[in-house]
C-alpha cells in the first residue's frame, strides 16, 4: 500500500518521522515493504485552467489558459481529460523532479 503523510495529516494530527509511523501502522495490523519518500519537487505548484481548447495543428493537444493565482500562463497540454475548471499541477521554469524506483 502506498500512503501519503500529506494524506493522513489531513485527517489527524502527526509529527512523527516516517519509519515510525509505518512501524506504528505495522503494529495495528497494516503491514508496509518500505517506507521512503517516493518523489522530490521543486517549484510546483497548482493552478486552475480557465480556457481549453484543441491546439489548430494538432488531433490530440490542447491549448489551455492556467490560473497560478499571481498570473495567467498559456500552456500547451496533451492530457486527454483536460478541461476548464480542472485544477492541476504546474511546473515551473526550472521546477526539478527527482523519483525513485
Amino acid at each position: 500500500m502506498k500512503l501519503s503523510t500529506n494524506f493522513v495529516k489531513d485527517y489527524v494530527d502527526i509529527d512523527v518521522d516516517v519509519k515510525k509511523l509505518a512501524e506504528d501502522m505495522t503494529n495495528v495490523g497494516n503491514e508496509y515493504d518500505v517506507a521512503e519518500k517516493l518523489i522530490n519537487a521543486t517549484k510546483l505548484i497548482v493552478g486552475e485552467v480557465k480556457e481549453c481548447e484543441m491546439h489548430p495543428d494538432s488531433d490530440h493537444l490542447h491549448i489551455c489558459k492556467v490560473d497560478i493565482g499571481t498570473e495567467i500562463l498559456t500552456i500547451v497540454c496533451g492530457a486527454p481529460n483536460v478541461r476548464k475548471g480542472l485544477k492541476v499541477i504546474v511546473a515551473q521554469a526550472r521546477s526539478r523532479i527527482t523519483r525513485r524506483y
